[in-house]
């Protein structure tokens, strides 16, 4: 074009194209298209197109030197284009963060109200967020595994979460199959709610299978602690928080949050989520024959299973302690609030599990999965093993008298043992472990 500026104006307000003097070629295809070659380009011819729904233009690389095949390959680009716009899907994807985000105020819509019986709870939505964040750092992470970091949801296929099992098998994470498996399902259902939205092309993502095959009733129970173990990790804690070893008032602080969650948590078999957002406001301590009790209203939206329910439980007196060190200690506060009045990360309290797990001597903590739901998993193992009845006791726990019979309930092989040869006696658990 030797420097002629080749300007194409529409109606209706459109955007105007300045094709610059770095142009060597411009081929009108239709309106609204049309196929360069510039200075920058190289050899390549380019199809620039305007989106009037979106007010952008459209480029893509053609990649071929040959004008017919550009020409050809442009005309099926703009088609795809039109077919998107018809459709009201979006041209220009979303960058994946934002789409994820939009996602997340679509389903934080969705939670109930405690009255309410339709909708998800705000632990599931919590749930949600943490599957999702996972997907996202694994799209930037495929930069650190030799490709290129995916930013945008078009550059995403149906084939590239092939490897998201293995990544999150990995150090650091060593995710649980049941673990992967549900995070699968809530990526595919945001990539589903993306495809329906116009964000992207792809229906859905395709995962290598996981079986979830039990072999016994021994794969059904929750991994937990053995009472050595136990006994070494209460002694640890004392250890862990000692005012000498530490300076910095927000860690030791942050130390004794952690220190009280893990016995509040064997003693009153709450889930890890009910227990993490619990508020002053819905905690009582009582004394009954000399023992401080707790009674707890554990709210709907907190639980996994999405009923409300009020319990007495032990660590009556952990609660007491807790409330004395804590600054932060109105009724809507959360129990396990840092010095600084923000509510503990649950990031910070993995880390210092981890410390824990080191200090306690407990080496194989992660092939073995035990985690801070294995203190529920303790707490309700050593009511059975003490004789308490399992209806009251799974209405403490909620949960079903079939779940506490499946997995908590069984036997151990001295007690079979005993049992065979007529010489069994109850034993007398005593619960001052969990002291």
């Amino acid at each position: 074009m030797n420097g002629e500026t080749l300007r194409l104006a529409y109606d209706n307000g459109k955007k105007l194209d300045n094709i610059s003097a770095f142009t060597k070629e411009a081929h009108q295809i239709s309106d609204e298209a049309v196929v360069v070659k510039t200075t920058h380009s190289g050899k390549y011819y380019h199809l620039r197109m305007w989106v009037k729904s979106e007010r952008k233009y459209f480029r893509k690389s053609l990649k071929t030197v040959f004008l017919e095949t550009a020409l050809e390959k442009a005309r099926i680009e703009v088609a795809k284009v039109i077919t998107n716009v018809d459709m009201g899907r979006r041209v220009f994807a979303s960058p994946i963060f934002k789409a994820v985000d939009e996602y997340l105020d679509y389903r934080r819509t969705e939670i109930r109200e405690q009255h309410e019986t339709h909708g998800i709870t705000s632990a599931r939505f919590s749930t949600i967020k943490s599957h999702l964040v996972h997907f996202r750092n694994y799209t930037q992470s495929n930069g650190k595994l030799g490709h290129s970091a995916i930013t945008r949801l078009d550059a995403l296929d149906e084939n590239s979460l092939l490897g998201y099992a293995k990544y999150r098998r990995s150090h650091p994470f060593f995710a649980k199959d049941v673990t992967i498996r549900n995070e699968q399902s809530t990526i595919n259902a945001f990539c589903k709610w993306a495809y329906k939205q116009g964000l992207h092309n792809t229906e859905n993502f395709e995962f290598p299978k996981i079986s979830m095959r039990r072999t016994d009733k021994d794969e059904i129970r929750r991994a937990t602690y053995t009472d050595a173990e136990y006994k070494r990790l209460h002694t640890a804690l004392r250890s862990y928080t000692a005012k000498n070893k530490l300076t910095d008032i927000d860690e030791m602080f942050e130390r004794q949050l952690v220190r009280h969650f893990i016995l509040i948590s064997a003693n009153t078999m709450m889930r890890f989520g009910e227990l993490y957002q619990l508020q002053w406001g819905n905690v009582q301590t009582f004394t009954v024959e000399g023992k401080r009790l707790a009674r707890i209203s554990v709210k709907g939206e907190t639980s996994k299973v999405g009923q409300s329910r009020v319990i007495t439980v032990r660590g009556g007196e952990y609660f007491d302690r807790l409330k004395k060190l804590c600054k932060h200690t109105k009724k809507s506060n959360f129990v396990f609030t840092r010095y600084c009045g923000n509510q503990i990360t649950k990031d910070s309290m993995y880390k210092q599990y981890r410390i824990i797990m080191s200090l306690a001597k407990i080496d194989d903590w992660k092939e073995r999965n035990l985690t801070y739901y294995s203190l529920r998993h303790y707490g309700i193992t050593k009511r059975v093993q003490s004789g308490a009845p399992i209806l009251p006791l799974s209405l403490i726990c909620g949960t079903s008298v079939n779940h506490i019979q499946n997995t908590y309930y069984h036997s151990e092989q001295r007690e079979q043992i005993d049992i065979a040869l007529g010489i069994y006696k109850p034993q007398n658990y005593k619960d001052d472990i969990l002291e």
